[in-house]
């Protein structure tokens, strides 16, 4: 008998929360929107809040200079010239390196060199009309004449 009492009770209940809920469904869009009439005053005072910029107050102390008494301490900084190195003057002529092979057989690196207009293959430690190959890199060489060595970067030909 008690079961009965509380489904007579519930349903009701239930209905009424249902039906509140459906009309706010159903009666979402029909409600008479007010448009509020915009003011010039109002849009002036927003163009000029804009233009208006915010001043900073920095008239506290620094938090991270707080245990530092006023020290203008500049370190002292000296400048050590390396000495220059007085390298003659070498007139290299045309060359352009032109990349690597490697050498299966003597597991070395061969230099595709093009020196004064005439094609030339060589190795670390060889030496064609005066100029010997110091170093080969993938994307340059060292190369040295007289006294003088340079770097010569590949071509992009």
């Amino acid at each position: 008998m008690k079961d009965k009492k509380t489904l007579y009770l519930l349903i009701p209940l239930v209905l009424i929360i249902w039906g509140y809920v459906g009309y706010k469904f159903f009666t979402f869009g029909n409600e008479d929107e007010v448009i509020e009439p915009i003011r010039v005053g109002d849009i002036i005072a927003k163009e000029e809040a804009l233009k208006r910029k915010p001043e900073l107050s920095l008239s506290y102390k620094d938090p991270f200079l707080k245990n530092i008494r006023n020290r203008s301490y500049i370190p002292k900084t000296t400048k050590i010239s390396k000495p220059k190195k007085n390298e003659p003057k070498v007139n290299w002529g045309e060359i352009n390196y032109n990349g690597y092979m490697n050498n299966s057989q003597k597991r070395k690196k061969i230099a595709l060199l093009r020196i004064n207009e005439k094609s030339v293959l060589g190795e670390i430690g060889n030496q064609y009309n005066g100029i010997g190959i110091l170093k080969i890199e993938e994307d340059s060489i060292l190369l040295k004449k007289e006294q003088a060595s340079k770097w010569f970067l590949k071509s992009k030909n």
